[in-house]
């Protein structure tokens, strides 16, 4: 009775496995919890912007992210949408998620387009479908959008090489117009004939 007059709306609906309302007031019942098992994580400095769902914004400190900051992000409203329009306002237009299962791609993808913005956005991994053969995949799907894909990384040590692409033994004949020694005859040499 949830699902049907949404979908008749034309909303992507569908039902989650979990006993539980993640970012709602549903989470105080288990805020100690949470925050006793997040206790002893402690954030470092990055290399890379983060762009918070907590805030919308990039962190200027991501030590911020202790286990308070993860208890306000599984409770609070997701601020998904601000948060790539931000990124995208700092001019980055690839988006990468690396999560166990691509959540998000549909999502980023929808503000990109409401943004008129056409950038990339790629997963990594898929329920049941982890590993080095998912993590080609992804990178591939990175690399035909135009990413830099460090290939030569990823087959280190592994005893891939280059080879040369094979020819076309069925293609016997050439398309290529015959260069003519005169020009003479009107567009003949160029590959015209007269209609008569």
């Amino acid at each position: 009775e949830v699902v049907g007059p949404w979908e008749g709306e034309g909303v992507r609906v569908r039902w989650i496995p979990v006993d539980y309302a993640s970012h709602s007031p549903q989470m105080e019942l288990v805020r100690e919890e949470v925050e006793g098992l997040l206790a002893e994580v402690s954030p470092r400095p990055g290399r890379v912007p983060v762009y918070s769902t907590v805030t919308g914004q990039v962190l200027s400190d991501a030590t911020v992210m202790d286990g308070g900051y993860w208890f306000t992000n599984l409770r609070q409203t997701v601020e998904l949408q601000a948060a790539v329009s931000a990124a995208v306002a700092d001019g980055h237009t690839a988006f990468v998620e690396c999560s166990p299962h691509p959540g998000l791609v549909v999502p980023v993808s929808d503000t990109l387009e409401e943004l008129g913005i056409q950038g990339v956005v790629v997963e990594t991994l898929r329920r049941g479908q982890g590993g080095a053969e998912q993590l080609a995949q992804a990178l591939t799907s990175a690399f035909v959008q135009g990413l830099a894909v460090d290939w030569a990384a990823l087959f280190a040590d592994s005893g891939a090489r280059r080879v040369e692409l094979p020819t076309y033994a069925f293609q016997r004949r050439r398309y290529w117009v015959e260069a003519q020694s005169s020009v003479a005859g009107g567009g003949a040499g160029w590959g015209q004939m007269a209609l008569e």
